[in-house]
């Protein structure tokens, strides 16, 4: 491992769950997610619902703020549900 792809992988374990797919194994996965190329980068929920995915090999410089954007369309979705979620609790609380 090269010294400058250490601040990368922090990065990834601090903030993702990291998994490596078998290709011969995983078609379904490949399927679902319409994955043609290595390596692709999805950034789902705990739903394993999509949120952002892209594929290729970046450098550390480029890679992170890639994983960045895709962690913010995730925290963005899931403010939109919390708002939704309080407004649901707000309207079903007696008067």
């Amino acid at each position: 491992m090269k010294l400058q792809y250490t601040g990368v992988i922090e990065y990834i374990n601090e903030n993702f769950v990291p998994l490596r797919l078998n290709w011969q194994a995983s078609k379904d996965i490949l399927n679902r997610y319409r994955i043609l190329w290595a390596p692709t980068v999805l950034v789902l929920d705990s739903n394993g619902i999509e949120y952002y995915s892209f594929n290729g090999f970046l450098p550390p410089d480029k890679f992170i703020p890639q994983l960045e954007f895709g962690l913010g369309k995730l925290a963005l979705k899931m403010q939109g549900l919390k708002k939704v979620e309080l407004r649901g609790e707000t309207q079903l609380q007696p008067s």
